[in-house]
């Protein structure tokens, strides 16, 4: 298992100097990344074209090992974010985030996903699915995370959990690795800061949940920038997720993300404690 970073850790710094920020995270040391859509100016132009981007960085010795993405179920999005993705050098694109309140909602989504995936394949790629905490809403009595995996084809969809929004959903990210067997090939990792209140965020907010809840769960102080610190430094059990992600043998990369936390020094840090237990 290797250790990589996802720029969007840098969203701020990318906005105001996107090649001077990547050259920032190469100099760390830190060798692969994990795209998030590229920040543009106030007219909406990028801050460099997807085939730049891929040049540019493999020049500066960073590998790039995935990326997050947004399309729809139009297959007009996903031939245009396959093919700038493909210019970008990631072969694997992570859906990262999604609504699943009702069985219909995500046999909808799992379809999507089935039919990404499977264009992902056609072109040399890998998919996934990346989990925050909404994927544990009960459906049937079961978590909609549980449908969503019976739904979707283990040869065309993997998973890459984030450990940090599987505790915050009050599970237990070491079981959650054991639960997800071998579709969890990659892992993010953040850390908690003992300061957040509540940990599981199901006691502050009933679902459904909504894009009105998240911004409910930011305004009660459930959910704020505090909340997020670098890896080692929280109350997360860091050592036991990467112990049990290497016992399985599934994981391929452990990424670090930071939220908001908006500092190269951090996510050096991280890596430097991850590369620790590695």
């Amino acid at each position: 298992m290797k250790s990589g970073a996802t720029i969007y850790s840098l969203m701020g710094m990318l906005r105001e100097d996107y090649f001077g920020t990547l050259e920032k995270l190469a100099a760390t040391g830190c060798k692969y990344i994990e795209y998030v859509a590229t920040p543009t100016d106030e007219n909406g132009v990028p801050a460099a074209s997807p085939a730049e981007i891929g040049r540019r960085v493999k020049e500066m010795g960073l590998t790039p090992v995935s990326s997050h993405v947004k399309f729809t179920s139009d297959p007009d999005s996903m031939k245009a974010t396959i093919e700038e993705n493909l210019q970008m050098g990631a072969p694997r694109l992570v859906l990262p985030f999604a609504l699943m309140n009702t069985a219909d909602e995500v046999k909808a989504l799992a379809e999507t996903c089935n039919e990404m995936g499977r264009r992902c394949k056609e072109n040399g790629l890998e998919f996934y699915y990346h989990n925050h905490f909404q994927e544990f809403v009960p459906i049937d009595g079961a978590p909609a995370l549980d449908l969503f995996l019976a739904e979707t084809d283990p040869a065309l969809v993997q998973f890459q959990m984030d450990a940090y929004w599987v505790r915050r959903a009050g599970y237990d990210p070491v079981a959650m690795l054991e639960h997800l067997g071998p579709r969890c090939t990659m892992i993010h990792q953040k850390d908690l800061s003992a300061a957040a209140d509540p940990v599981n965020l199901y006691e502050a907010i009933t679902p459904p949940i909504t894009d009105d809840a998240f911004k409910q769960l930011r305004a009660k102080g459930a959910i704020k920038n505090g909340d997020f610190v670098a890896v080692g430094r929280g109350v997360l059990d860091v050592p036991g997720i990467v112990a049990k992600a290497k016992e399985l043998g599934y994981a391929k990369y452990i990424i670090v993300e930071l939220d908001n936390l908006n500092s190269v020094e951090a996510v050096d840090e991280s890596l430097r404690y991850l590369n620790r237990l590695l």
